[in-house]
Parts: C-alpha cells; sequence; structure tokens
C-alpha cells in the first residue's frame, strides 16, 4: 500500500502557485473548482489514507489522459469525436472514471468521511450550499 495525502501534496501545490486553502481559492475559483472544493475546508492536510500503488496509478493516468483532451482540442474537432473520447459508463473515457470513483477508491476513505458522503456534507448540487 501506498500511503496517499487526502489534500494536496505540497511539492505539487508549489508549482501551482502556494498551499491549497479551498476558502482563499474559493474566492477566486471557477464555479468547477467552487464545486470540487466544497466541503473540504475542515479536512485535516495531515491526515492521511492508504491506496494500492496500482490504483493510484491508475487514477494517475487516467487524469493523464483527461488533461491531454482538454489541454489540445484540435485531437477532437468535431462533437462526435468527442463523444468517443467521453463514451459510455461501460466504454472509453467515462468507463475509467466509473471505475475509479465507484470500485478502486469507492472504499479508501475513513469512516467518518464515509459518513460525510452519506449525509451528503461534500455534494456539488446541494441547494443549501449555493453551488450546482
Amino acid at each position: 500500500m501506498l500511503l496517499f495525502e487526502v489534500a494536496w501534496a505540497s511539492r505539487s501545490s508549489e508549482s501551482f502557485g502556494g498551499s491549497w486553502k479551498c476558502q482563499e481559492k474559493m474566492s477566486r475559483s471557477s464555479d468547477i473548482e467552487k464545486r470540487v472544493a466544497y466541503g473540504l475546508d475542515d479536512i485535516d492536510p495531515s491526515r492521511r489514507i492508504e491506496v494500492s500503488l496500482c490504483d493510484l496509478l491508475f487514477t494517475y493516468q487516467t487524469i493523464g489522459e483527461l488533461i491531454a483532451f482538454f489541454h489540445d482540442d484540435s485531437k477532437y474537432p468535431t462533437l462526435d469525436e468527442v463523444r468517443k473520447f467521453i463514451g459510455e459508463r461501460d466504454k472509453t473515457a467515462l468507463r475509467l472514471l466509473w471505475e475509479i470513483y465507484y470500485r478502486r477508491l469507492y472504499e479508501v476513505w475513513p469512516q467518518d468521511i464515509k459518513e460525510r458522503f452519506d449525509e451528503g456534507k461534500f455534494d456539488r448540487q446541494s441547494s443549501s450550499n449555493g453551488i450546482g
């Protein structure tokens, strides 16, 4: 198992202009950044979880493919080609995201975090959080 930080690693965050602090960043961030950061302000950045190296590398590689997809739109110039890349739940990019979200990372969270998920504390489209 590999120890994986729940918060941004300091080395990674420095390359993006400093440490990640949700509250500071939210005042000038996009809607998607607000949705992703929602509920993270009180998470202790020193907490750790265990993730298998294989699952973490699978996640990293998938994120890399998505970055490449969004970085160069000339590779997917038509809506049909974009749809082929994204695909459906049982194939292509969406299948990879589904695999990560519902299989590889689904059971790694500590009990208190699982409870917060169950209670909707991280829900990005809750009417009570004003984001969505």
